[in-house]
């Protein structure tokens, strides 16, 4: 077991960033456009900002260029059931004759009245009309064939699809059946699958959150993009077309994909208007719309993450009174993860439906990413256990709403605790038989939301089984075990949870100040250059600007010898695909150089005529 406590390092690459424009630099020659000298499927073992830009990358779900997709764990549930299920020699018609004890069972349970309401609210979701599932399950013509391999799968535990452990907590929109139901399931078919009455119908109908009924903004990229077809797995970041002349709430979202066969998944940045020229300039490197961004959309901040899309997701719905804010003058990125191992590239215009906050809302949404980026899986290693606490350093109580861990297919068990400063302990989310196929976020009740104190810790436990019998297939052969750490590529590992809170609406958190920073770098250890920049991108990009040329501004009067060697290296940085990677590799120890000189300055107050513009105080 590794066990690591953490400081959230967030700020680091964009502290960098910010130093060379407040010391005047200029970028180096762009990026060859074929993408020379890159290598899209390595493991990406970034440092903490552009790395946890990353998770999300792979957030909800990893598998491309495997064959146990997300598609596939929907056809691995069902039709696995019809091939397995007993008596099942013919799997449309003879399912249910070979019904064991089919002469012997109840003949009073129907489709309609006893089936129909649970298949509405448990597998409806997916199983319908333009959803995920790979068939419809809303009819008795479309059911009774199944209604085998139904109870085989409902009685397995593969269907419906629900990861987490009830025992520690539960979540709107809950896929679970209680014994009960699975009794009903089973007597039904034991009984001829009989249809029923239609009238007794209680017209439940499938659930209503498949589509974001009405969006109030349908924004693209403005023009479509074909995957590039020497790389099977292409990022790319699509600027969408949407401005925002004034401060926009966003209530309510869904993301629309065009080619679904080759989406793998999709995130999207807010990017404040000072990042705008930035973003202009990634966008103009080559001739075809965006730019690529494996390893994250090298701009922005990761607080700044808005949303995230895989196959199966539904539109996302922000609690009552509450809004994700979009500051006047920003623009929104959206990063796509295309495979093409599977399927050739074809032309994608995917979509981003916005439903937007009428008025001022009460609370404000903050997306907060939480990774362990230490993990290290050794090769044939069954039970890899992988731990990590990280305090509350954002200065003020969270209020969580709701969850989504991440890890890829080694992965076996997760669990998300918050342990109190008086020793108590809450559970978050448990995941205790883990499956890729079947991430999601998971949204928690109106009464049942977590409060996080300022002297509360967060505790996360990924473990991965990294047997010889869990190596993932690809083109028809199971891989070798082999060393796995932290990586963006698919055959790699992550550790991660979002948490997605809430707080009440102060228009300073809009436009970004340094309030939080105080009580934020309290929690810092003595001398912690990184943490204490961290605490500068909580305020947004107006306090991390602040801080940025105040730091380059006292660094230049006192430890000039210390600050140019960095300088000089965040200018070869810029440029390259990984800026994190890049820093933790070249810059690091540039970095520590200049902190050494420059942090008892900052900290004894030496700098503080240069802090001044930022409210913050040492």
């Amino acid at each position: 077991m590794k066990t690591r406590r953490i400081t959230l390092y967030l700020a680091p690459v964009l502290l960098l960033t910010w130093l060379v424009a407040a010391c005047g630099g200029s970028e180096s020659p762009s990026t060859p456009a074929d993408g020379s000298g890159e290598n899209n499927s390595a493991p990406n073992n970034s440092a903490d900002n552009n790395s946890v830009n990353n998770a999300v990358n792979n957030a909800v779900n990893n598998s491309s260029g495997v064959n146990n997709t997300v598609n596939s764990g929907v056809n691995n549930g069902i039709n696995n059931g019809i091939n397995n299920a007993p008596g099942n020699n013919s799997p449309v018609n003879n399912g249910v004759n070979n019904a064991p004890g089919n002469n012997n069972a109840p003949q009073d349970v129907t489709y309609y009245r006893d089936v129909k309401p649970i298949l509405d609210r448990a597998c409806t979701g997916c199983h319908a009309a333009g959803g995920v599932g790979p068939f419809a399950l809303d009819t008795w013509a479309a059911v009774q064939p199944l209604a085998n391999a139904i109870d085989f799968v409902v009685d397995a535990g593969t269907m419906p699809p629900w990861q987490p452990d009830p025992e520690c907590r539960t979540f709107k929109g809950q896929r679970t059946l209680s014994a009960e139901q699975k009794a009903t399931i089973r007597a039904w078919v034991q009984g001829g699958a009989l249809e029923g009455d239609p009238a007794d119908d209680q017209r439940l109908g499938p659930p209503t959150d498949l589509v974001l009924e009405n969006p109030s903004l349908i924004t693209r990229a403005a023009e479509a993009y074909t995957p590039d077809p020497t790389r099977p797995d292409d990022y790319r970041c699509l600027v969408l077309d949407a401005e925002f002349p004034q401060t926009t709430f966003l209530a309510a979202h869904q993301t629309v994909p065009d080619q679904r066969a080759i989406v793998h998944h999709v995130l999207f940045y807010l990017v404040t208007p000072d990042e705008v020229p930035r973003l202009e300039e990634l966008e103009g490197r080559d001739e075809a719309p965006g730019y690529e961004c494996f390893g994250g959309p090298k701009v922005g901040s990761l607080l700044n993450t808005i949303a995230g899309w895989v196959p199966g997701a539904t539109p996302t719905r922000f609690p009552e009174g509450s809004a994700y804010a979009i500051p006047a003058g920003s623009r929104i990125v959206m990063q796509v993860h295309y495979n093409t191992l599977n399927n050739p590239p074809a032309t994608d215009h995917t979509e981003f439906h916005m439903k937007l906050y009428e008025g001022t809302p009460r609370n404000l949404i903050q997306i907060l990413p939480l990774p362990n980026e230490g993990i290290e899986i050794e090769a044939g290693d069954p039970e890899s256990v992988h731990d990590m606490l990280i305090p509350n350093i954002f200065g003020r109580e969270l209020t969580v709403v709701g969850t989504a861990p991440h890890m890829h297919m080694l992965g076996s068990r997760f669990e998300v605790e918050v342990r109190r400063s008086n020793g108590q302990r809450e559970c978050v989310v448990n995941i205790p038989e883990w499956d890729f196929n079947w991430q999601q976020f998971y949204e928690l009740h109106d009464d049942d939301y977590i409060r996080i104190g300022a002297g509360d810790s967060i505790f996360m436990r990924c473990v991965y089984d990294n047997s010889p019998a869990n190596q993932a297939v690809v083109n028809g052969e199971q891989l070798e075990p082999r060393d796995v750490d932290w990586g963006d590529g698919s055959l790699d590992e992550m550790c991660l949870n979002y948490l997605t809170t809430i707080q009440p609406y102060n228009p300073a958190d809009v436009e970004g100040d340094c309030s939080a920073f105080p009580s934020c770098n309290m929690s810092c250890e003595p001398g912690d250059g990184f943490c204490t920049a961290s605490c500068a991108s909580f305020g947004g990009g107006i306090c991390r600007e602040c801080f940025a040329q105040a730091v380059a501004s006292c660094g230049d009067r006192h430890c000039g010898s210390q600050l140019t060697p960095l300088y000089g290296c965040a200018l070869g940085c810029l440029n390259e695909q990984d800026l994190g990677a890049c820093f933790m590799d070249r810059c690091e120890a540039a970095f520590n150089n200049l902190w050494s000189c420059l942090g008892p300055r900052v900290y004894s107050g030496e700098c503080n005529r240069d802090l001044d513009d930022c409210s913050i105080t040492f």
